[in-house]
């Protein structure tokens, strides 16, 4: 080989080396397809991100929106706590005028009864009355129900199962009680009264009468007719205890029962049974709820008497029995009718009182704990739960707690006056 063609060899070799490299269409194709993979990969993952949260959104708002409905649908069966610091601020619904507003902040007419002067809340729905005699009930989804008996007093079971009232004139009064259903009111049984005497008060499954002269009080056990005997007397009744007893103030004229001349005393413990003609003889000893309290019974004679003492009458054989004397007297609980109540717990009394809203123990008959919020009311304190009343006083709206605390409240577009609490029964 010469030198000659070494040259031209590599003169050859160096062109070749420059030459641009053949376009492969195969490795363009697969180039493309791996841009496009990868830009489906990374849509389809922003996809499932933003999937992801709106779920977790969803999830967090859907316990919210099912507590929304269920805290409506709850408050047709009861008073709703759910929603009551969105709506009233208060866990009671309120009359104003002849329009009720709810606590879960609903509006709903009331009609047929012309002005309105009283409402329950009760498991059904709502019962009230007015003007024109007349009781009338709304369900719980607000429609009216079937619902138009003539009424002059009226008073509901503390578990807002049953409600009893009276109509007519004397001579041809009538007392009836009901079942509050779904449905409406319907009749269990009713009784003639001969002389003028409304319901004061159901107790247990009994109702408790209360006479013109407003110390006297009888007992009707439905379906048994109702019947005159002796009277149970007493200085304001505060119904239901909770436990099927009568809570109510000592008479401080008669000793609680009327005794005949000829009737042997029988001390507390053993019992008397109204309408057996038996007074009371003992004298209750115990440490004073407050120290310048003096624990005498009221009524009896030779004792000076610091006012009406709080008693409990059990229910026996279709009469009260008293076997209880609570020993909280000397407390200013206000006689006549008694503006109070228990607590839907049972634990609890709460009552006028000079000094206030009183709040009386009623686990312990012995000592009872006393505890007073002050406040001048100006109608019966209403219990909002088992630890707090409402109270419509001169200073607004107060809440009072059974510690004795006290709140005034303020509830928006509320007028001054022509409203009232509604008290939720059968909570």
């Amino acid at each position: 080989m010469t030198r000659l063609e070494d040259e031209l060899r590599a003169a050859f070799a160096a062109r070749t080396a420059e030459l641009p490299a053949l376009e492969d269409p195969a490795g363009r194709a697969i180039r493309h397809a791996s841009r496009i993979r990868r830009r489906q990969t990374l849509l389809a993952g922003l996809a499932v991100l933003v999937t992801m949260g709106l779920v977790g959104i969803g999830a967090l708002q859907a316990p919210w929106q099912r507590g929304q409905v269920l805290g409506l649908e709850l408050d047709t069966a009861q008073p709703s706590t759910m929603l009551v610091a969105a709506a009233l601020g208060i866990r009671l619904d309120v009359r104003v005028g002849n329009q009720l507003w709810t606590a879960d902040g609903r509006r709903l007419s009331l009609p047929g009864a012309g002005s309105v002067t009283w409402v329950y809340r009760v498991p059904t729905g709502w019962v009230y009355g007015g003007s024109t005699g007349t009781l009338r009930m709304l369900l719980s989804d607000g429609a009216p129900a079937d619902v138009d008996v003539p009424v002059d007093t009226a008073v509901v079971s503390t578990d807002g199962q049953r409600i009893a009232w009276s109509s007519g004139p004397v001579g041809t009064r009538v007392l009836q009680i009901a079942d509050l259903t779904g449905s409406g009111v319907d009749t269990v049984a009713h009784t003639s009264l001969a002389a003028a005497a409304e319901p004061v008060a159901i107790v247990g499954s009994s109702v408790l009468v209360g006479l013109s002269d407003g110390i006297g009080y009888r007992v009707w056990n439905p379906p048994d007719g109702y019947t005159a005997d002796s009277p149970l007397r007493l200085a304001g009744v505060y119904g239901d205890g909770g436990d099927g007893s009568l809570l109510g103030l000592d008479d401080t004229t008669g000793g609680g029962i009327v005794v005949p001349p000829t009737a042997s005393p029988v001390a507390a413990d053993q019992g008397v049974e109204v309408g057996k003609g038996l007074g009371m003889g003992s004298v209750a000893e115990a440490n004073p709820p407050a120290p310048s309290a003096t624990l005498v019974r009221s009524g009896l004679p030779g004792k000076e008497s610091s006012g009406p003492c709080l008693v409990r009458y059990p229910m026996a054989g279709g009469r009260f029995v008293r076997k209880s004397l609570m020993e909280a007297c000397g407390l200013g609980l206000a006689d006549g009718i008694a503006e109070g109540s228990a607590s839907p717990d049972g634990r609890w009394l709460v009552a006028e009182a000079s000094s206030g809203v009183t709040f009386v123990s009623l686990d312990s008959a012995s000592k009872p704990l006393i505890r007073v919020c002050p406040v001048r009311g100006r109608g019966a304190p209403v219990w909002e739960d088992a630890d707090t009343v409402l109270v419509d006083s001169d200073d607004g709206l107060v809440r009072c707690g059974v510690d004795g605390s006290r709140q005034v409240i303020s509830i928006d577009g509320l007028p001054a006056g022509g409203w009232s609490l509604v008290p939720a029964m059968g909570r």
